[in-house]
């Protein structure tokens, strides 16, 4: 149980069931100013049963809130959560095409491959996959190992995912390198 959980049950003075706590959730993330508890109230909500209201508050979300970390985390559930519903993919295609954080647009892109799979259309998966290259170079490894990672997913060979994938053959990190052989010997085999 996270900590935002345990807060919650220690302020009701009770143990409550699922959908309480999705509730509370709910509703620290419509009520509070601070982002740090916002990140982690969504956090909170991955992997519980979201009603279609909790949905909707997440998608008005991204809309609303400023903090880069606080969007980042919220596509992460919206994409965990799977509810592929119109006002969502909506939401979630207006960060990939307009925040100014690439990290955001890069987690927009991976919650839109995850909620559409192969009923995305061929121009969004090389959307997403332009935007997961956008100053890849400039990336932390993890975030490299990710790119890498969603690229293969995406499963779209460009001009671009090669030039990235190759300069990341050469990056000093093992994980960053394995990861994008991989992810180049799996789309240059699709292409075959």
């Amino acid at each position: 149980m996270g900590q935002m959980v345990e807060i919650i049950h220690k302020l009701n003075g009770r143990e409550m069931d699922n959908s309480q706590v999705v509730t509370c959730l709910l509703e620290q993330v419509h009520d509070t100013p601070y982002w740090q508890q916002l990140e982690a109230a969504v956090m909170e909500l991955r992997g519980r049963p979201v009603t279609e209201e909790g949905f909707k508050k997440m998608a008005a979300l991204l809309k609303e809130e400023t903090h880069y970390r606080c969007k980042r985390e919220t596509l992460i559930t919206l994409g965990e959560l799977t509810n592929n519903a119109e006002y969502i993919i909506t939401a979630i295609t207006g960060m990939l095409e307009n925040d100014k954080e690439p990290g955001v647009r890069r987690r927009a892109a991976v919650a839109l491959v995850k909620l559409l799979g192969d009923k995305m259309s061929r121009e969004l998966r090389e959307k997403c996959a332009l935007t997961l290259c956008q100053d890849a170079d400039k990336e932390t490894r993890v975030e490299k190992v990710q790119i890498a990672l969603g690229l293969r997913t995406i499963g779209i060979m460009g001009q671009e995912v090669s030039q990235v994938l190759l300069h990341f053959l050469s990056d000093e990190s093992d994980a960053v390198k394995i990861e994008a052989g991989k992810t180049l010997t799996e789309l240059t085999s699709m292409d075959e």
